[in-house]
């Protein structure tokens, strides 16, 4: 028997990932055993070991063969050259989550994946990392806009009884229910159309202009593309996830 090789073995981990992910999708997490994973690529389960120490460790190789919408916005503010960092914070805030709104509509991958997070999960403890990749996330996200919320140009026009810790809550709160409720049906309405109005009325009953977070032909400016990260920019992204 010819000895697999380099090529072979990355072939069938990545068969074994399509496979995980079609199964999760569609049966769920906790239902699909990885014997069968194995069986749905006509492989055995000790190929699936091969690659992956257990279940969770798939699983987040899954999640990592995709470039995630707001991981794109931490590599564009850890690149020198990036337009987002020039825009004022309400303007730059809008941009990355209208573009991230419209990674998730328009990749049927990123929806699956997403929707496997959302509701087909469930968060044993053989999971656990899984759950504190998704808290981190969050965090994330709310950090963001706390961010723009927090700088200077912006807290002190803030309504009475607002704070920037309130109001990135709040924000955080309603994109990722949003996503949430789309992902049940997505036909139901437009993700970046509705995501777009929620954040003018959530700015405007925080007593903030939507105005001030709009740009002319800012939805086709390429905000979160990234020149290639080298060197201690590289390094800090990759010590942040």
């Amino acid at each position: 028997m010819a000895r697999k090789t380099k090529e072979d073995a990355q072939a069938t981990r990545n068969q074994i990932l399509d496979a995980a992910e079609r199964l999760f999708d569609t049966q769920g997490v906790s239902r699909t055993t990885l014997q069968a994973i194995a069986s749905e690529v006509g492989a055995t389960r000790g190929a699936v070991y091969w690659h992956f120490k257990d279940k969770a460790d798939l699983f987040n190789a899954m999640m990592e063969r995709i470039e995630w919408p707001m991981d794109k916005e931490t590599l564009c503010r850890q690149d020198p050259h990036s337009l987002l960092l020039k825009l004022p914070p309400l303007v730059a805030l809008r941009n990355v989550i209208l573009e991230c709104l419209r990674s998730i509509s328009g990749d049927g991958q990123v929806q699956r994946l997403l929707n496997i997070c959302h509701y087909q999960i469930e968060f044993t403890d053989d999971m656990s990392s899984v759950r504190e990749r998704m808290l981190q996330a969050h965090k994330n996200f709310y950090e963001r806009h706390l961010m723009a919320f927090s700088h200077p140009k912006v807290a002190p026009k803030l309504k009475h009884g607002f704070c920037p810790e309130l109001l990135s809550s709040v924000l955080k709160n309603a994109i990722l229910g949003l996503i949430s409720t789309w992902l049940l049906e997505p036909e139901s309405f437009d993700l970046v159309e509705v995501g777009d109005s929620t954040m003018d009325l959530i700015l405007h009953g925080a007593g903030l202009d939507p105005a001030l977070a709009r740009m002319e032909d800012s939805s086709a400016c390429p905000l979160l593309q990234h020149k290639p990260l080298t060197g201690k920019h590289a390094s800090d992204v990759s010590s942040a996830h």
